[in-house]
């Protein structure tokens, strides 16, 4: 059985940004999804925009590359 995560909405996970395009439960500030999870990121920046990714993955985004 995979492991349901919470984490802030403002974590630097796909599963808990604001352009992961995947399921999950949102409730005020926390979201919750599976480690198992995937969905689509549609963040222009990141250089996965358009690609599925993980829930657990860490923040494609550019300007977390340094770029």
């Amino acid at each position: 059985m995979p492991d349901i995560i919470t984490d802030r909405f403002d974590a630097k996970s796909c599963g808990s940004c604001a352009f992961w395009e995947g399921e999950r439960t949102i409730c005020n500030c926390d979201v919750e999804y599976s480690e198992l999870a995937v969905g689509k990121c549609s963040n222009p920046d990141s250089p996965v925009y358009g690609r599925s990714v993980k829930s657990v993955f860490y923040c494609f985004s550019t300007k977390d590359l340094g770029r």
